[in-house]
């Protein structure tokens, strides 16, 4: 489904979150040779050592500062606006079963406002191939399935574009 991300322009890509592997198995459908318009929405924990902390600021990630997390948001849309993409994985965090907890609005709120596009991403396989607790990948099927991207209109609510992302 790579067709289905927007040749050009900012949009938010947004994946359901499985496990440790889905942000390497999103850029692994995503162009090579765009990989620098696309930005990593990651929360402070996936970056507390000293070395994921260099990692991200040399890299096209935002931190989501707990603290400030009007700061994080506004770091999100000034990427946007110049035209870049942001993943963002909706859930907030990676499931415990395998399968989807309710989405978060902000990155509904990022597309209605900024009047960007939303693409889905559908990834299925990855829990059982490595679950919470895991160390190592076990080999199992995984689908990473970009979907047809939502276009916010003025008549969508953060919620609605949050429910049609989540279905």
């Amino acid at each position: 489904g790579e067709k289905n991300i927007p040749a050009k322009g900012a949009c938010i890509i947004a994946p359901n979150h499985q496990s440790f592997a889905d942000g390497p198995l999103v850029l692994a459908g995503l162009p090579w040779n765009q990989l620098k318009e696309y930005y990593f929405y990651a929360t402070e924990e996936h970056v507390r050592s000293n070395y994921r902390k260099r990692m991200a600021a040399q890299s096209n990630v935002i931190v989501m500062e707990r603290a400030n997390l009007k700061n994080s948001i506004l770091k999100l849309a000034k990427v946007l606006r110049e035209g870049h993409r942001v993943v963002i994985f909706p859930e907030g965090a990676r499931s415990h079963d395998g399968g989807t907890v309710p989405f978060k609005k902000t990155f509904a709120i990022l597309a209605k406002e900024l009047n960007v596009p939303i693409v889905p991403v559908c990834i299925r396989g990855a829990f059982e191939a490595l679950p919470r607790g895991s160390a190592f990948m076990r080999p199992k099927h995984i689908e990473v399935k970009f979907l047809q991207a939502i276009k916010p209109s003025g008549n969508d609510s953060y919620e609605d574009l949050t429910r049609q992302t989540q279905d």
